[in-house]
């Protein structure tokens, strides 16, 4: 099974760099790597134009016309040719066996969900300017990989666990569950959004962590922060039934 990689990205060229930097030392190589580019400047054109004789890059820009994380990732995937799609952020840096791991754990009706190690100011900004990576990361128990086979399985695999910076799913079965909702605009719960009604469609969740792992640069406090799409969110729970999104190009498929 090959991967379509889907690296969302805006306006950071500097941590997209160091986070194709880790995706050519995959010892596990994509297939493809979609930049699911929600409208950035030319300097980050100028980077993939940079970086395209080294990875198989595809450009899937949208204009900048507002936070569209769930538009931009949607048309990513409509230009995917693998059978298994792993999503990431542009200001993650991925341990070098990140991919081989969400091939090993995909499986057919299942969302494979990893976790991260979130760096401060400091470490971020050590890291992008010489590359150094951080000793509290190497000794984290996040970034350990362990073989624990069906044990996974009884982890805590809520729909909480699930972050875009790192989801894998079949391209079938994202499909299948309509893609994520356009109607999200602004940060945040369009992939809490696409999570449940994943679920409520019949896709398990499979604990990826202490395998598919990743360091997240700090780009500001997200801990803590109201996101103007909660009351959306808040209502698809309360509405139990319903699995498909108010507004998805797959929709139309």
């Amino acid at each position: 099974m090959s991967i379509s990689l889907i690296v969302t990205s805006y306006n950071w060229p500097a941590a997209l760099e160091a986070c194709l930097e880790s995706v050519e030392k995959q010892s596990q190589m994509p297939a493809e790597v979609l930049i699911a580019d929600d409208g950035s400047s030319s300097d980050t054109r100028k980077l993939i134009t940079q970086w395209a004789s080294r990875l198989p890059l595809v450009h899937c820009w949208v204009p900048d016309i507002a936070n569209r994380p769930a538009v931009v990732r949607n048309r990513a995937v409509l230009k995917a040719k693998s059978r298994l799609l792993v999503f990431i952020d542009g200001d993650c840096v991925l341990s070098p066996n990140f991919l081989a791991w969400h091939l090993n754990l995909a499986a057919v009706d299942t969302i494979v969900a990893g976790g991260r190690v979130l760096l401060d100011g400091g470490e971020t900004e050590a890291y992008l300017s010489g590359r150094f990576f951080p000793e509290r990361v190497r000794k984290s128990f996040k970034f350990k990989e362990l073989n624990v086979g069906s044990l996974r399985d009884a982890f805590n695999n809520s729909v909480a666990t699930v972050r875009t910076c790192n989801m894998g799913i079949g391209f079938d079965e994202f499909v299948r569950c309509g893609g994520f909702d356009e109607s999200y605009i602004g940060w945040a719960r369009e992939d809490t959004d696409f999570v449940l009604r994943a679920v409520r469609g019949g896709l398990n969740i499979k604990n990826g962590r202490c395998g598919c792992n990743m360091f997240h640069l700090y780009h500001g406090g997200d801990k803590g922060r109201v996101s103007p799409n909660d009351d959306r969110l808040s209502r698809l729970v309360a509405d139990t039934r319903r699995i498909n999104p108010v507004k998805s190009v797959f929709s139309l498929m």
